[in-house]
């Protein structure tokens, strides 16, 4: 593998760090430590850049919030100073070009063109290739708070990084012990975490029907005794060189008996299906909007992304449910859509139009510059 030398001193410029705000700020209410910030940005910003080139810099102090993740878990969010998520936002964008092109294609969550939705997609392809297939299903034992970040920092340093870099990683990696949930570095280098054990499953047990969505791991073959070897050396090799455990829930059963619960769906070999759990969040929040709309931005955000999960199941008539049930959320949001499709088409008829007229215009006068009348 080609090793890549990068330090703060050639790669980090203020532009940088001001993009990284930008990013940091994108749809987030103003919180307490940026109108600190914002207060003396101009100082900051420079105070910042220069703990960076000279290796002086340290964390601020971070607050643990419990939150309910959409999937109804709860989740111990971190907190960070402003200053802190800028400096967390430009090692994600320092690693993103040195790191993901070496993630395996089965790889798929945070990564830009790889979403749900992708794997989702590629799992349904490939079990078409089985006539009676069987699949592992298994996931990492809290996996970001386990993760050894001595073993984290020894992975990044294989890419022979600079060492003010290195040394800033190290910082932020030995502040938390783990990776802490909610920072902005926390994704990119979950993957690289386990990007050896992709190659492994891979390349070593010849596995080539595996997928993994952060630790959310699905393998497809048609010998249940393939997977339950597969189980036990990904094990093996997780408690032995990454310091994890798997969940005991990990099972090994054929595709059609109960489905693969992955994602929020239940894939099947002939169809798939909305999870329960899944289905009854977005009834409760369908109920709430019905009762009492919320702003047009959130409603509609929410109404199609519902509308493309709901899409890509077969859910033709769960959606007739619910459109009957929730009639008032439903014509809201039908009724705007009409709008702007109508706007939309007003725009490009006037365009159109307009792209005519001037058409027009433009034989007329070369009609009159050659003494034609018009």
């Amino acid at each position: 593998m080609k090793k890549v030398n990068i330090d703060f001193e050639n790669v980090l410029t203020m532009d940088m760090l001001i993009a990284a705000d930008f990013v940091v700020r994108d749809g987030k209410e103003v919180s307490k430590t940026m109108k600190e910030w914002d207060r003396r940005w101009d100082i900051n910003f420079q105070i910042l850049f220069d703990d960076l080139i000279n290796g002086t810099y340290q964390l601020s102090t971070a607050e643990l919030r419990p939150r309910r993740t959409k999937g109804g878990k709860m989740r111990n969010i971190i907190v960070l100073h402003h200053r802190d998520n800028i400096v967390c936002e430009v090692i994600t964008r320092i690693l993103d070009p040195i790191l993901t092109p070496t993630f395996v294609p089965n790889t798929y969550a945070n990564i830009k063109g790889r979403g749900p939705q992708k794997c989702q997609d590629s799992i349904v392809r490939d079990l078409s290739k089985y006539k009676y297939p069987y699949f592992l299903k298994m996931d990492i034992e809290k996996y970001y708070e386990s993760m050894d970040y001595d073993i984290m920092h020894s992975v990044i340093k294989r890419k022979d990084c600079g060492n003010l870099f290195l040394a800033t990683i190290y910082k932020i990696l030995e502040f938390f012990k783990h990776l802490p949930i909610g920072a902005r570095h926390s994704p990119i280098c979950g993957n690289a975490f386990l990007s050896e054990l992709d190659r492994k499953i891979l390349q070593d047990y010849k596995l080539s029907d595996y997928y993994r969505y952060c630790d959310d791991m699905v393998i497809l073959h048609e010998d249940k005794k393939v997977l339950h070897t597969a189980k036990r050396d990904i094990s093996n090799y997780l408690e032995s060189n990454r310091k994890l455990n798997i969940k005991r829930t990990w099972v090994v059963r054929p595709v059609d008996a109960q489905g693969i619960e992955f994602l929020g769906s239940v894939i099947y070999t002939y169809k798939i299906r909305l999870r329960t759990s899944v289905k009854k969040r977005h009834e409760q929040r369908l109920a709430e909007l019905n009762k009492k709309p919320a702003s047009v931005a959130y409603e509609d955000g929410y109404m199609s992304a519902l509308k493309s999960i709901l899409m890509n199941r077969d859910t033709i008539n769960l959606l007739i449910e619910w459109r009957g049930r929730y009639e008032n959320v439903f014509e809201r949001f039908e009724r705007r859509q009409a709008a702007r499709a109508a706007i939309n088409a007003c725009k490009e008829r006037n365009e159109r139009m307009a792209a005519q007229l001037q058409y027009n215009g433009e034989i007329a006068d070369g009609l009159i510059s050659r003494g034609y009348s018009v």
